[in-house]
């Protein structure tokens, strides 16, 4: 009821409530608002002009205007970003290629997961910003034919790779990004000779078996690159290993 509700927000700190981050209590507690119900009886119109449009919806909903809509499931992407920082600085560019690879393997396997193709690839590398000879590079390529086909976008992916390698240069990371995402369309009738059941078939056993339990040859060259994660915490749920163990 509204009395029920009334009674809760004078009772919620300002601070509290979802999107009212710290410098944004600090500034209106200099504005002589603390609470809840203080905060609701705002202007949202001031408020969206002195703090922003967010603070302005979050005003409205607390006086039970609804502002964004609620999504039962969360919308395709409109671009998959695979990056990684690595454990270890990268020289050679046959370590970048095994990282790439992996990037690539992952970005079609979600690719495949919400049901999209992608027309375009980007690949880039960096070294640290903090490097005394900082080096970023990146290449993107226009697909002919969308595609989820991991193994051809690989294979683009280390074409795109092979041109923006600079030998060296120690580098920190390797990244892709899948972009121009859209539904599965016909393919090309000259393109390449792409299995669907042989993708359908390796997702399937690296959701059972773990990732990268089939991967490509490049994906397993080093793993000199990998991140390291010995502060990594233990999955309790998810692993017999990792099972705390209690002794009395």
């Amino acid at each position: 009821t509204a009395d029920k509700w009334q009674w809760v927000l004078t009772r919620v700190e300002v601070g509290a409530i979802w999107g009212v981050g710290r410098q944004l209590t600090k500034r209106l507690n200099h504005c002589g608002i603390y609470s809840g119900s203080e905060l609701a009886a705002m202007c949202p119109a001031l408020a969206q002009r002195d703090f922003g449009v967010v603070l302005a919806r979050t005003i409205k909903e607390l006086n039970g205007e609804r502002c964004l809509p609620l999504e039962e499931a969360p919308p395709p992407k409109q671009q998959i970003v695979c990056s990684r920082s690595f454990g270890e600085k990268v020289t050679t560019l046959t370590e970048l290629k095994a990282a790439v690879t992996g990037h690539v393997w992952r970005g079609a396997e979600k690719l495949r997961r919400q049901g999209s193709v992608a027309s375009g690839l980007q690949v880039w590398i960096s070294t640290s910003r903090h490097s005394a000879t900082p080096c970023h590079r990146s290449d993107t390529l226009e697909l002919a034919v969308a595609t989820d086909n991991s193994q051809l976008l690989t294979a683009k992916a280390m074409k795109l790779l092979a041109r923006i390698f600079r030998e060296g240069y120690s580098y920190a990371k390797a990244g892709i990004a899948l972009f121009g995402l859209s539904e599965p369309r016909q393919s090309d009738l000259f393109g390449d000779n792409y299995n669907p059941a042989l993708m359908a078939t390796v997702d399937a056993i690296n959701q059972k078996f773990g990732k990268a339990t089939v991967s490509p040859a490049y994906g397993v060259a080093s793993n000199r690159w990998a991140m390291k994660r010995q502060f990594l915490s233990p999955a309790y749920t998810t692993r017999w290993e990792d099972l705390p163990v209690v002794r009395c």
